[in-house]
C-alpha cells in the first residue's frame, strides 16, 4: 500500500465535501482541517521529543510506542510516515542531528549520547529503525 503524507489524505478529504456542505462543518474543527501542517522535520522533531524525553533504555521506547499503538494508532502511524518522508529527503550537514540535539539516542540495547560523536548518518539509522519498531507495533496489534 502506498504511503500518503498526511497533507495528501486531508486535500482528498476536502475534495469530497462540496462547498455547499462546508458550512455544516463546525468552524473550529474546519480551521483545524486548512490550517498550514507543520514540515515534516518538524513533525519528526516532534516524535521524537516524546520517544527520547526522560528515558531509561530501549524498553522505555518500545513502551511508549506500545501505549502509542493502544491510544491513537493513527498518530503512530503518522509518525512512521513523517520519519520514512524525513528519511528519503537529502539534507544540509548537522540537520537530523539537530532532531536530538544532546539526548540519548537507543540503539540495539545501548544508550548512544549524541554529542561529538554524533552524526547525521547515526540519528538517520536510528530513526529508521524507530520507524520499523513502530510498523512491528502497529502489525503485532492487527492495526
Amino acid at each position: 500500500m502506498p504511503v500518503e503524507a498526511p497533507d495528501q489524505r486531508l486535500d482528498q478529504i476536502l475534495a469530497v465535501i462540496s462547498n455547499d456542505r462546508l458550512d455544516q462543518i463546525p468552524e473550529p474543527l474546519l480551521d483545524r482541517l486548512t490550517q498550514p501542517r507543520p514540515s515534516v522535520f518538524d513533525q519528526v522533531a516532534l516524535s521524537v521529543a516524546f520517544y527520547l524525553d526522560d528515558i531509561d533504555g530501549l524498553d522505555e521506547v518500545r513502551t511508549r510506542v506500545a501505549w502509542r499503538a493502544e491510544v491513537n494508532p493513527g498518530a503512530l502511524r503518522r509518525d512512521a510516515v513523517a520519519i520514512d518522508m524525513l528519511l528519503a529527503e537529502s539534507h544540509s550537514p548537522g540537520k537530523l542531528m539537530l532532531l536530538v540535539g544532546d539526548s540519548c539516542c537507543v540503539i540495539d540495547d545501548e544508550t548512544w549520547v549524541l554529542g561529538e560523536k554524533a552524526c547525521d548518518q547515526v540519528v538517520a539509522a536510528w530513526l529508521a529503525d524507530l520507524a520499523s519498531m513502530i510498523r512491528e507495533v502497529l502489525e503485532s496489534n492487527g492495526r
